[in-house]
């Protein structure tokens, strides 16, 4: 009988846990599922042993469709003598760069070169913060990406803890390795980077799950080569920096709002102006890439920066919020930084939806304020 690989997955958010369980529905998966989940401390373990070690999936009527037994733990895997065991494969997602961080620190010294790690949705700019605060370039495990086309809460949400309620009966999934050494990528090397991607054991799981009719969500995988994820990518960080920064400033109920202003307009222009040229400076590599001049082309992205305005006049009841602004246009700050580039739409943007944000937080604390 094959050995089936011991996959760990951190369950912090709806998409790991969802693909953590379409693996463990594997056929080859024994019994008791060769997936442990890794969980934030003690309690949660404690509470999740109390929940019978389950995952339960729910449909969107709140009725239970599907549940799982699986190992957890809240730390690493060691062996009797009490040394470390390696991870060799690993999932992680989390809501910033830090959080993934935070979360891999837990596990480097169970992590080797040859460890597989895939980081599912990591925002942008997420592996130079990895390679700059947790791996010298060159020393980290295999990495990758995986991203949907829509965050989390599309797919599901957590009425209650380990329970998940399907709002989608698919999730569409595209991954890409990470070169080791960035500035030693070359995308003409796409065709041997898309072998070793379908030779990757993890990525055999994945692919396994895929084709799985009988799992608890029907996953459509894709594989690219990194620049061609990354570009798609950066065209949608570049549409969501402009809009959304841009809607909380001006208090926004609603992101279509920004078609009534012409100076939000010409923002989100001399915006998107300066993130091309920051991006084909920070990395020479896209002007390889196939279709990078229609890709990045800061007229068509202006376009369709605008359709995507016009198909978001939903109203919320609140104003519009941006709580992640060094992810956004916080980023091509970063970028132009190393490379001593003017930045200066994209800086003012940024202080000034931090000045904002700041201003709010005082406000909730000050009593005069209040009363």
């Amino acid at each position: 009988m094959a050995i089936v690989p011991r996959v760990y997955s951190f369950v912090n958010t709806p998409i790991s846990s969802l693909l953590a369980y379409d693996i463990a529905q594997l056929p080859i998966q024994p019994k008791i599922p060769q997936v442990v989940l890794l969980l934030n401390d003690r309690k949660k373990l404690d509470r999740f042993l109390d929940n019978d070690s389950k995952l339960v999936l729910q449909n969107r009527d709140g009725h239970d469709i599907h549940q799982t037994q699986f190992m957890a733990s809240y730390r690493p895997p060691v062996y009797s003598t009490g040394e470390l065991a390696v991870m060799e494969n690993v999932m992680i997602s989390g809501r910033n760069s830090r959080s993934l961080s935070f979360c891999l620190q837990k596990l480097k010294n169970s992590l080797i070169p040859s460890s597989n790690v895939l980081l599912l949705n990591p925002p942008i700019g997420s592996i130079e913060y990895l390679y700059r605060n947790l791996w010298p370039e060159g020393s980290t495990p295999n990495l990758f990406i995986g991203v949907t086309p829509v965050p989390d809460s599309f797919y599901a949400f957590e009425p209650e803890e380990f329970h998940y309620r399907l709002k989608r009966n698919s999730m569409s999934l595209k991954i890409s390795s990470v070169p080791k050494v960035m500035s030693a990528y070359e995308p003409e090397n796409s065709m041997e980077e898309m072998k070793n991607l379908k030779d990757n054991a993890l990525m055999n799981l994945v692919q396994d799950a895929a084709q799985n009719k009988n799992g608890g969500l029907i996953l459509d995988l894709m594989f690219y080569s990194y620049g061609e994820l990354l570009l798609t990518r950066l065209e949608r960080l570049i549409i969501v920096s402009c809009i959304r920064p841009l809607a909380f400033l001006n208090q926004c109920k609603s992101k279509g709002e920004l078609l009534k202003s012409n100076k939000a307009l010409h923002v989100i222009y001399k915006l998107i102006r300066e993130q091309v040229t920051i991006l084909t400076s920070s990395h020479p590599f896209l002007i390889k890439l196939p279709n990078h001049s229609i890709a990045l082309d800061p007229d068509r992205l202006y376009e369709q920066t605008i359709e995507y305005l016009k198909k978001s006049r939903k109203s919320y009841s609140s104003t519009i919020e941006c709580r992640d602004v060094d992810e956004l246009t916080g980023y091509f700050v970063r970028l132009a930084r190393n490379q001593r580039l003017n930045c200066r739409w994209n800086e003012t943007i940024s202080l000034l939806v931090q000045g904002k944000t700041e201003l709010e937080r005082h406000r909730k604390l000050d009593y005069f304020h209040m009363i």
